[in-house]
């Protein structure tokens, strides 16, 4: 198996008791680090486009159908 695209990448982050609360971070390399919230830690990659942080559940759903749908493979 091999990632041609960044964004094959995913992490998932709880940050808080809610599934409404977690969130979806494709295309980064390295994970925040515990406790530290995803949207400050990868604010700059999500700035130039680098990564992309979803916060939506349904966002979520659709970027990994997405993901799966062009390149069949992703690893989370």
């Amino acid at each position: 198996m091999r990632f041609k695209d960044k964004h094959q990448r995913a992490h998932f982050f709880r940050e808080g008791d809610k599934m409404q609360q977690n969130r979806l971070v494709t295309g980064a390399a390295k994970r925040a680090n515990k406790g530290e919230s995803a949207d400050e830690f990868y604010q700059g990659q999500v700035e130039e486009g680098a990564v992309f942080n979803y916060k939506e559940v349904i966002d979520q759903y659709v970027a990994i159908l997405e993901t799966l749908k062009k390149r069949a493979t992703m690893a989370i």
